[in-house]
């Protein structure tokens, strides 16, 4: 998806990159990356979602955070969380997706 399409719903929390890449020797990573000329609230959401991941606590079923690369408040911010085989759920909610859905919640 590219930075300026609206993603699934026509909604997008933060604008920028948001690519699934696989390395040389199989690791598969979720990567996002945004910067302050794109949009200048997108690096701020970023940065705090590395804050926030890097600090969930052990055994919680998240992607953790592998690299996070900054460019200060002028530049680019790059995230690499573990990949996860999965999808958002259905819009409108379906009823088995959103008792999953809040399942997790209540073991996080």
């Amino acid at each position: 998806m590219r930075g300026d399409e609206g993603g699934e719903g026509g909604k997008q929390a933060a604008r920028g990159a948001a690519v699934r890449v696989m390395g040389a020797y199989g690791v598969r990573l979720f990567v996002k990356a945004s910067g302050a000329e794109i949009n200048a609230d997108s690096p701020l959401m970023h940065r705090r979602e590395a804050r926030v991941a890097a600090v969930l606590p052990e055994g919680l079923p998240v992607s953790r955070v592998r690299h996070v690369h900054d460019e200060g408040p002028d530049g680019w911010i790059v995230l690499a969380f573990d990949d996860v085989i999965g999808r958002q759920p259905a819009l409108p909610w379906v009823a088995a997706e959103l008792e999953q859905v809040v399942a997790a919640l209540v073991h996080l």
